[in-house]
This record gives structure tokens, sequence and C-alpha cells, in this order.
């Protein structure tokens, strides 16, 4: 069983509601260890990040993060918490600029 520790995915959150930021691939499970996220512009912004389950009766998302949660101008919020997924599960986010807050996603991927 491989494991691969790795940047699963990096960005800029844009304002579209729910985007898909991440998806589990197929015939995987992921450890997500932290998501980092940096205001790059001059104003307070605010972001959402969700998770979504695959497959199974609950098809809503469900906050990762407070609600609108406020990032303000240069600042970094960093989110540890682990978050254990399968295949198909998706990370989600939005932010209500576009291209103003940057976001890195690491964690593990292994084998299912």
């Amino acid at each position: 069983m491989a494991l691969t520790v790795k940047t699963l995915t990096d960005g800029q959150l844009g304002t579209t509601a729910q985007a898909i930021l991440y998806t589990v691939p197929a015939g995987k499970a992921t450890i997500v260890k932290n998501h980092r996220f940096v205001n790059r512009d001059t104003v307070t912004r605010t972001i959402n990040l969700y998770y979504l389950r695959s497959g199974g009766l609950n098809t809503t998302a469900r906050f990762l993060l407070p609600s609108a949660m406020s990032l303000a101008a240069g600042a970094l919020i960093v989110e540890e918490n682990e978050l254990t997924m399968a295949a198909g599960d998706v990370i989600q986010g939005d932010a209500s600029v576009a291209s103003k807050i940057d976001f890195v996603i690491s964690g593990i991927e292994r084998d299912a």
C-alpha cells in the first residue's frame, strides 16, 4: 500500500459558490493534514470551505471553516485539524472576491 505525502491542490479561490478544489481519486483515500489561505488583497475578504461526501443519501456540503470566515488584508489562516476522505469525496471553496485568496491543501494519499 503506497503512501504519498503531497500538496493535494493549490490555487486561488474564486467567487463561484462551492467550486471544487480537490477530489479524492478513484482507488485512493486521503488524510488532509492542513489548509492554508492567504489574503493578497488590501482589504478584508471572506472565505468558505466545504466537505462533500461521495455517494450515500447525504448530498449536502458541510462547512470546514466558519461560514463567511473573515480574512484580513495580508493575513494567513492555517487549519490543521485532520480530515479523512474516501474516493470521490470533495473539498469545495469560494471567496468574496476572485483571484485574491491563495490556498494550499496538503495531506497524504494512500491506496484504498
